[in-house]
């Protein structure tokens, strides 16, 4: 028999004890429901903090940060979304040191996410007035789909065009930094403890330099290109003591320093997956330096696999000067010219002292620019018959492009064989409706400076046998999505897979990679 109860409602303190019960449930249904992002749409190109009834790009992430309503943007709530629309977007409101967007650059204090309309479509520049961006303590800022150009490092001190604060995190996807001024302030500047995720994007023509990372930080790179970066030391990346950078299927090139470290200045630990390390310098403003296109220093620990070093040289001589200190080899490397450094490891398949036969610096397809390899280059199919790795030992489906790998890989960023893309399928998402009352002032992109290319000076005869010292069998198939060129939303997953089988040639396998040592 169930038993009903009856109770008074009249009595004063029986309903407080009722309302009370019925708050505590409310609060805890609340508390248990996540925050739901805002999608917040910028309505014009202009840069103010007023009350005109629009929503600019600054007051957008204003909204964002205090979850507060701000001129014509809607609250923000929990981890939003600002688009914009094709335009350029130019910061004009002055002032510098304090940490909310109200001037100067652009502060992110919550997670947040800026889409663009396309990588060629939308940009955002600090017109020389401060930096572009800086994201504070425990943010994690996405830009995707658009350009940040014309920061200014002068004026806004270390990371002239993107600073990540410690405990902070920045992602780009299919973005570009370009043109940051500054000397040696580096376009983006990762301090102790931030984290940098680099995807399908390009770090290009900053005299700023390119990336640094502080002690302590952690970076990421993967499908994108650092091209034409000047700066003293580490033009295209420098990785200071005690951080981690983590390079793959890239190219990195066209970078000048002052001193040492081209292409990338290493005093930290590195990993370098089917990358292409070319044409980069030392020695612009001394000759007291190294390294043209790694400089490896005393406390680093560097680790290549599957990569091109060639064509880097002392600026003024055109001396080769491909490395500088001590590479840990994990095989099936091209590189050029090893006078300078030490190689150890796995060295018995890697192909020293040969010419690469590279291409100028293009774009050859895909959001990012490449150095293509041409005909009768030693690089083709010449990587592991198994195919070519990643940190995680996935297997790289695609190079640098997102095209198709085909069978042997070739070593480095870009696959000659490959069949391109593979049959596309449309991702769905948010829509833009708003579109700037603002007319956008710029009328063309700009092509990023051509670099001379330098011509061997002498023909290579040397070449090496690959012995192989291992065989390994997949036992999974993989297929990631993978996107296309141009900032579109457009992506492809591959219909291939890898089919166990045992290895036969160039079969360098790697446990080494799991624990960083041959």
């Amino acid at each position: 028999m169930t038993t009903y109860h009856r109770y008074n409602l009249s009595r004063p303190w029986l309903v407080a004890r009722f309302a009370l019960a019925l708050a505590m449930i409310a609060g805890a249904l609340a508390s248990a429901k996540p925050a739901t992002a805002t999608t917040i749409q910028v309505t014009t190109t202009t840069d103010d903090r007023l009350n005109n009834g629009n929503c600019t790009l600054r007051e957008a992430i204003i909204a964002a940060n205090t979850d507060a309503a701000v001129d014509g943007c809607p609250a923000g709530s929990g981890a939003d979304t600002v688009l914009l629309a094709a335009g350029s977007y130019g910061l004009s409101v002055a002032g510098t040191g304090e940490d909310a967007a109200a001037t100067g650059d652009l502060d992110v204090t919550e997670d947040l996410t800026i889409d663009g309309a396309s990588l060629i479509g939308t940009f955002i520049s600090a017109n020389l007035l401060d930096r572009a961006f800086e994201v504070l303590d425990n943010a994690h800022l996405t830009l995707s789909h658009l350009t940040i150009e014309d920061g200014n490092g002068t004026v806004g001190g270390l990371g002239g065009a993107i600073r990540v604060e410690g405990g902070g995190a920045l992602t780009l996807s299919t973005a570009r930094v370009r043109d940051t001024a500054g000397d040696n302030n580096r376009a983006i500047y990762a301090l102790t403890g931030a984290r940098l995720t680099i995807l399908s994007s390009r770090i290009e023509n900053n005299p700023a330099g390119g990336i640094f990372l502080q002690i302590g930080s952690t970076g990421i790179v993967r499908d994108s290109s650092i091209t034409g970066n000047t700066a003293d030391g580490g033009a295209g990346l420098s990785v200071d003591v005690g951080s981690t950078l983590t390079v793959v299927n890239s190219t990195i090139s066209g970078n000048r320093a002052g001193i040492s470290g081209g292409g990338i200045r290493a005093s930290g630990v590195v990993r370098l997956y089917s990358v292409t390390l070319a044409d980069n310098a030392y020695g612009l403003a001394s000759l007291t330096g190294h390294g043209g296109g790694i400089s490896v220093g005393d406390t680093a620990d560097v680790f290549v696999i599957d990569s091109i070093l060639a064509d880097n040289y002392e600026y003024g001589s055109d001396d080769p000067s491909d490395c500088f200190g001590t590479l840990d080899s994990g095989g099936l490397n091209l590189i050029e010219e090893v006078s300078n450094c030490t190689v150890v490891g796995i060295t018995l398949s890697n192909l020293v002292g040969v010419d690469p036969l590279l291409d100028v610096l293009d774009n050859y397809g895909g959001p990012t620019l490449t150095q293509r390899l041409l005909d009768g280059s030693p690089a083709i199919d010449a990587g592991p018959s198994l195919g070519c790795r990643d940190e995680a030992l996935a297997v790289l489906l695609t190079d640098q492009r997102s095209f198709l790998r085909n069978g042997i890989c070739d070593i480095g960023a870009f696959e000659y064989h490959s069949p391109g893309l593979a049959t596309a399928t449309t991702v769905p998402t948010a829509t833009r409706t708003g579109t700037p009352t603002a007319t956008p002032t710029r009328t063309a992109t700009r092509t990023p400076t051509a670099t001379a290319t330098r011509t061997p000076t002498g023909t290579a005869t040397a070449s090496a046998t690959r012995t192989p010292t291992s065989t390994i069998t997949p036992t999974a198939s993989a297929t990631p999505v993978v996107c296309g060129s141009g900032g579109d939303r457009v992506c492809a997953t591959p219909t291939i897979t890898v089919t166990p089988a045992p290895c036969t040639t160039n079969c360098l396998y790697l446990p080494a990679i799991l624990d960083d040592t041959p």
